[in-house]
C-alpha cells in the first residue's frame, strides 16, 4: 500500500515497486482512515511519502501498529530528530531523508521487513516472560483441591504457585485412577 501523504507524484516510486517486484493494492491520497484500508487490503508493506509527518499521520501510523502491524517505510525530508523518534514509536521500519531513488528501493524494503520480525520476535517474547512471571507474581493464587482427609487451601508463594499448577493436573490425575469404589 502507497500513502501519498505529500501530495506530489508518486509515480516513480510505484514504478520502482513494481520494478522490485510488489504490486501496489493501492494508492492513497493521504493516511486518514488509514486502519480501515489497511484491514480491508491487509498490504505485506506500508509505504508512506510525505514531506513531514503530521500529528494525524503518526497517530494512525500507530493505530495500524498496536492493531494491524506491518512493516511501515516513511520516505520524507523531515530531519527532524524529534519527528524521527516519533515515527519509531509510531511503528515506522524504517524512515528515509532526501527522497527515494529507484535502486535503494530494494534494501530499504528488506531493512524495514527484517527490522519489523526482529521487532515483532522480540514484543512475543516479551508477552511470554510477562505471561510466565505472573505464574510466580507474589500476588498469584492457586486453589488446591483437597486431598483424602486433607482441607482446602491456597498457595501464594511466588515459587510454589508455578510447582503447585504444574503438578496439579498429575497429581488429580492419579487421584482418580486410584480412587476405586470400595476403595478406603
Amino acid at each position: 500500500m502507497l500513502v501519498d501523504d505529500a501530495h506530489k507524484d508518486v509515480s516513480l516510486l510505484k514504478e520502482g515497486l513494481l520494478a522490485a517486484g510488489y504490486d501496489v493494492v493501492q494508492v492513497a491520497m493521504s493516511a486518514a482512515a488509514l486502519l480501515d484500508r489497511v484491514a480491508a487490503m491487509q498490504p505485506d508493506v506500508i509505504i508512506i511519502d510525505s514531506e513531514s509527518p503530521t500529528r494525524d499521520t503518526l497517530e494512525q501510523l500507530s493505530f495500524v501498529s498496536a492493531q494491524q502491524p506491518r512493516p511501515i517505510v516513511l520516505f520524507t525530508e523531515d530531519r527532524a530528530n524529534a519527528t524521527i523518534q516519533a515515527a519509531i514509536k509510531a511503528g515506522v521500519s524504517a524512515y528515509i531523508v532526501a527522497g527515494m531513488q529507484p535502486e535503494r528501493l530494494q534494501p530499504i524494503l528488506d531493512v524495514a521487513l527484517a527490522r519489523f520480525e526482529q521487532d515483532r520476535a522480540l514484543r512475543d517474547e516479551l508477552k511470554s516472560t510477562q505471561a510466565r512471571l505472573e505464574l510466580d507474581s507474589p500476588h498469584a493464587q492457586v486453589e488446591v483441591a483437597p486431598r483424602r482427609g486433607a482441607r482446602p487451601g491456597v498457595v501464594t508463594e511466588p515459587g510454589l504457585v508455578g510447582a503447585v499448577r504444574a503438578v496439579q493436573p498429575a497429581a488429580t490425575q492419579h487421584d482418580r485412577d486410584h480412587d476405586q469404589p470400595g476403595e478406603p
